[in-house]
């Protein structure tokens, strides 16, 4: 037998070279994730003998885990369904009697203008009275085997309904919890809710959340908890989602300063650094310096 795969589905034709296999599978390595394929297979009786291609075969690779420090998602593709318009994220929806146990259906998420205003695509949803509890998931994100790497950013927003400003100035007793799945999606826990959107509204905001105790896949979800009691109706909006490495923190000062040392002097110096971490210490005698890598809180 001879197979042939391609990304477009455009036959070959008669002269097209495949891959000879001698049984009647074969494993097709390398493909990309996310990516539709077609495969056409033939049957090889002799060099000068061949069968027609069979009509395509077509199936999608699944999505792998993207290693972080990830794109930024823009929510571009975003339409008013997750689960069909935005690669590997999905919606979802739990019941108080579960309220960690999301199941992947259509929910209240859907994409609006950022603040309902201009036209940068955004995730949205309507905060008002719903009894469930509404999903938005991401990708599957891989930390790597060092927690306290990364951390995650994102834009949000909240308007009155349909509007470009806020004047309700709270969350009321609604609440945008934002967790973290530490086996990639598989199970949520009430222990790994890393911020919470709630309570009184400070205007738009960048949130960033370091992933201190985090590494490996997981993913990430934001989970809204509507009070179906209050007349308080608002519009949360996130946009330009990333997760990226955690700053490298430049020390302000040292304690106990720049120390000198009087001539043939050799008594040991602690040096306070400004936290635990690895830092870099340059020691100079007037003429000449050197650098010493050094692990926080104090070097010696």
């Amino acid at each position: 037998y001879e197979y042939y795969y391609s990304t477009t589905n455009t036959a070959p034709t008669t002269a097209t070279v495949g891959t000879p296999v001698a049984t009647t599978s074969a494993t097709i390595s390398n493909l990309s994730p996310v990516t539709a394929y077609y495969v056409w297979v033939r049957s090889i009786c002799s060099d000068t003998d061949t069968s027609n291609w069979t009509i395509s075969l077509t199936f999608t690779t699944p999505c792998e885990a993207e290693m972080a420090p990830t794109a930024v998602q823009t929510f571009t593709s975003l339409s008013s369904n997750v689960n069909t318009s935005l690669p590997c994220w999905s919606e979802a929806t739990s019941v108080a009697a579960n309220p960690f146990v999301p199941t992947i259906t259509n929910s209240n998420w859907s994409s609006e203008n950022f603040g309902n205003g201009g036209s940068n695509n955004a995730a949205y949803y309507n905060i008002y009275r719903s009894t469930g509890m509404n999903w938005l998931i991401s990708n599957q994100i891989d930390l790597g085997t060092t927690p306290g790497q990364f951390r995650v950013k994102y834009d949000y927003a909240v308007t009155d309904y349909d509007e470009t400003y806020l004047t309700e100035e709270a969350y009321a007793a609604h609440v945008v919890n934002l967790i973290v799945s530490t086996d990639g999606g598989i199970t949520w826990s009430p222990s790994n809710i890393i911020y919470s959107h709630e309570g009184v509204y400070s205007g738009g905001n960048q949130i960033t959340v370091d992933l201190t105790n985090y590494s490996g896949v997981v993913k990430f979800a934001w989970r809204v908890v509507e009070n179906n009691t209050t007349d308080i109706d608002i519009d949360f909006f996130i946009d330009n989602f990333v997760v990226e490495r955690i700053p490298c923190t430049s020390p302000v000062t040292i304690a106990g300063g720049g120390i000198v040392c009087a001539e043939n002097d050799l008594a040991a110096v602690t040096v306070t650094l400004p936290s635990a971490g690895s830092w870099e210490i340059t020691i100079n005698d007037g003429t000449n310096s050197s650098v010493v890598n050094a692990t926080g809180p104090e070097y010696t």
